[in-house]
């Protein structure tokens, strides 16, 4: 069981991705580093500054045909198609503001993790597919940012 429920703070619309919709999740963090020698150096006496860390969710995600069901991509009921879901998506709810927040909600087996505050990092749809009733791609978002 893993769901997945994303709110734009700036204009409140909602998407989510159902159970079926969504085969895993990953959390990473990374330490961003920026690594420099000085000229004629062998790289052992590298100048090392540390940036910060990074931290990211990412989820591949199959958009499926939920006609005749109660669960759509938006909260008014009349979104069920895979054409539907990847028009909404990339047309209504992921916004141009680079500033724009999502706050994010994860359902999973080992528990749910809400507050989540994030931006849009990477969201890719794979036209290629051959069955109309499901459509796949993967979002990732970048823990922070936006005007927090």
């Amino acid at each position: 069981m893993t769901s997945v429920e994303i709110t734009n703070s700036e204009t409140g619309k909602i998407y989510k991705f159902f159970d079926a919709e969504v085969p895993n999740i990953t959390y990473s963090m990374n330490t961003k580093l920026l690594k420099e020698t000085l000229p004629d150096d062998d790289g052992d006496d590298a100048i090392i500054i540390n940036l910060g860390r990074e931290k990211s969710w990412r989820f591949p995600f199959k958009m499926l045909n939920t006609t005749g069901t109660s669960e759509s991509a938006d909260p008014t009921g009349s979104i069920y198609t895979p054409t539907q879901k990847q028009e909404y998506l990339r047309n209504t709810f992921i916004s141009a503001g680079i500033e724009d927040l999502y706050l994010i909600t994860l359902t999973t087996l080992h528990g749910t993790i809400t507050g989540v505050k994030g931006i849009v990092e990477d969201i890719s749809i794979d036209f290629n597919g051959s069955n109309p009733e499901s459509l796949n791609g993967s979002i990732s978002f970048s823990v922070g940012g936006g005007g927090q």
